[in-house]
C-alpha cells in the first residue's frame, strides 16, 4: 500500500485560517492523515524534506519516498527563443490565481514599477482562478498600465506564450508548512523555458538559488521582489541565458519524468522483495 501525498492536510487548510486547529473537521483529517501514515508500505510526498513531517507524527521517515512535480521531455520546446531585447521587459506568472500564490505582491511590484517611471516593463498573468475578479478590480483601481490578465490555455499553448517573457515570477504566502520544502508545477515550465526566476517563498528547497537560476526574496514583500527584478533587467541578455541554461539543466538532472519514474519503481520494487 502506497499512500501519495501532494498537499499537507489539515495544516494547509489551518494555517490559511479556513479552519482552526482543534476544529472537528481538522481533528477528522488528522487522525485519517495518522491512519494512512501508519498503514502504509510507503509513503510518496512532493515535500523535499517531507520525512521530517513523518517524522514530527511519530511515523518512520525511512517509509517516505520524495516524488517532486515533474517535467516531460518531448512537451518542453527544444529550442527555446528569447525575446527580442528592443520589446519591453516582460514578466510572466503562469498558473492558478488563487490566494495561496500571493499575487497581490506582484500587482504591488508593478505598481512600483509605474510609480517609479520604469515604463518598458510590463507583466502577463496566466491563467485562472478566484483571487482573479479581485485582482483585476486592484488593478483597475491602481490604474495599472503595465499588467496583463491572460485567460487560461491549454498546456500545448502555454509555452508559445511564455517565449515572451524575459524572467518569471512566483510568489507565494510565507507559511510556516513551507519548511517542509514545496515542489510546484509551475517552476518546472518556468525552469523549462530557459529564462531567470524571481522566487519569493521560504521554502527550505529552493531550486533557483541551487541551480544559480534566478533570484530569490523573501514572500510578501513588494519591494524586495522590485529590487530583483530590476537587476535581472540590468543584467546583460548574455547572463540571462546562463540563468535560464542553468535552471533546465538542474530540471532535466532533478525533475525530469524518467528520473522519477525510476525512483518510483526503486520504491515499489523494494516492497515487492520485501
Amino acid at each position: 500500500f502506497v499512500y501519495e501525498i501532494r498537499d499537507l492536510w489539515p495544516l494547509v487548510l489551518i494555517e490559511m485560517g479556513r479552519i482552526t486547529d482543534r476544529s472537528l473537521v481538522a481533528r477528522a483529517m488528522r487522525a485519517l492523515e495518522y491512519f494512512l501514515l501508519k498503514r502504509a508500505d510507503r509513503v510518496f510526498g512532493a515535500w523535499r524534506y517531507f520525512d521530517k513531517y513523518v517524522a514530527e507524527r511519530g511515523i518512520s521517515p525511512e517509509k517516505v519516498i520524495w516524488i517532486p512535480q515533474f517535467a516531460v521531455k518531448e512537451r518542453i520546446p527544444s529550442q527555446c527563443t528569447s525575446p527580442p531585447e528592443a520589446t519591453p521587459f516582460t514578466i510572466i506568472y503562469a498558473g492558478g490565481i488563487v490566494n495561496f500564490m500571493a499575487l497581490d505582491i506582484v500587482l504591488q511590484c508593478a505598481l512600483l514599477f509605474q510609480e517609479r517611471s520604469c515604463n518598458d516593463v510590463r507583466f502577463l498573468l496566466v491563467g485562472g482562478g478566484q483571487e482573479l475578479p479581485r485582482l483585476r478590480a486592484w488593478a483597475m483601481d491602481k490604474d495599472l498600465k503595465n499588467v496583463e490578465f491572460v485567460d487560461p490555455v491549454p498546456k500545448e499553448a502555454l509555452y508559445a506564450i511564455m517565449e515572451h517573457a524575459h524572467a518569471f515570477v512566483i510568489s507565494m504566502r510565507g507559511l510556516p508548512h513551507h519548511v517542509y520544502g514545496v515542489s510546484l508545477n509551475k517552476l518546472c515550465d518556468y525552469m523549462a523555458m530557459e529564462r531567470p526566476i524571481v522566487y519569493a517563498t521560504r521554502s527550505s528547497y529552493n531550486p533557483v538559488v541551487e541551480a544559480k537560476a534566478g533570484i530569490a526574496v523573501e514572500p510578501e514583500n513588494a519591494e524586495a521582489m522590485y529590487r530583483a527584478f530590476l537587476e535581472i533587467k540590468a543584467m546583460s541578455p548574455a547572463r540571462r541565458r546562463e540563468m535560464g541554461r542553468n535552471a533546465k539543466a538542474f530540471l532535466m538532472e532533478h525533475h525530469e519524468v524518467t528520473v522519477i519514474a525510476n525512483r518510483v519503481h526503486k520504491a515499489l520494487s523494494e516492497i515487492c522483495v520485501g
